[in-house]
């Protein structure tokens, strides 16, 4: 009991110590939505927190087994778009973690009920990976979850001076026609940026002996066989513009095929 009680109070302390500071700052309190609403979006995030804990010990678990074993591993970027997933994807994403706590609830209640009870965070959490997971990226209940005022910050209520400004310019920018022209093109069209690129490259090359660079390898054959830079602008993706852009040689292509 002393260890669950000492692990609760270093979890919990300082979101209830950050929440009672909202008692002696009236303005900071009606900033965050109010005493209730605030007191509301403390608990909801905790119970939040407490389900996604497990499923996010047992991943970072098993990365660290995957090292061990030799395994590749990565991290890949967050997604910053809307957050939507197909459920199929979060359905197989989160399949092992919900089997895991079930499991896992069977053999604590087979040593005992009460040590079932005391886990009870931790299976509900696995158990319940797969709705939290799709229901905490859905972007409808985001926003009723705003509309009511929880799980807000004073920027979304009460947005600072430069962040309105910013949100109004790129409005208006989104509004507008495109104006931004292929990075080749512009390139070519500016010898000063040309110069100052090309002097940014490494003046080695990078890779090493046998390895090769399949797109700056397709994008020289691509200029190659273009009869003009309009034309390789349409044949190159963008790895191919990239990799022609971030490598010496292809750069230097490049400005042959703009000489021309």
């Amino acid at each position: 009991m002393r260890l669950f009680v000492g692990t609760m109070v270093i979890l919990v302390a300082p979101k209830l110590f950050g929440y009672l500071c909202l008692f002696f700052d009236r303005e900071t309190a009606r900033r965050f939505g109010g005493w209730l609403r605030t007191g509301l979006s403390v608990i909801l995030e905790t119970v939040l927190s407490a389900l996604i804990a497990p499923v996010m010990m047992v991943m970072q678990t098993v990365v660290v087994a995957e090292i061990f074993t030799g395994s590749a591993v990565g991290w890949n970027a967050q997604r910053r778009d809307d957050g939507s997933i197909p459920l199929r994807a979060i359905v197989r994403r989160h399949l092992g973690h919900m089997l895991f706590g079930v499991i896992f609830g069977m053999a604590a209640y087979a040593v005992s009920p009460a040590f079932l009870a005391w886990l009870s965070p931790l299976v509900l959490g696995l158990m319940l990976a797969i709705p939290v997971s799709a229901a905490s990226g859905q972007q409808r209940l985001g926003r009723a979850l705003r509309r009511l005022g929880l799980l807000t910050i004073p920027e979304e209520t009460h947005p600072p001076d430069v962040l309105v400004r910013a949100n109004v310019l790129a409005e208006e920018r989104q509004a507008e026609p495109s104006k931004q022209a292929d990075a080749l093109l512009r390139i070519a069209e500016d010898a000063a940026l040309r110069t100052l690129h090309s002097n940014m490259l490494p003046t080695t090359d990078r890779r090493r002996k046998g390895e090769f660079d399949v797109d700056l390898l397709l994008g020289i054959a691509k200029l190659d066989e273009a009869e003009n830079l309009e034309e390789a602008v349409s044949m190159l993706s963008s790895r191919e513009k990239l990799a022609v852009l971030g490598y010496r040689a292809g750069f230097e292509r490049l400005c042959q095929h703009i000489a021309l």
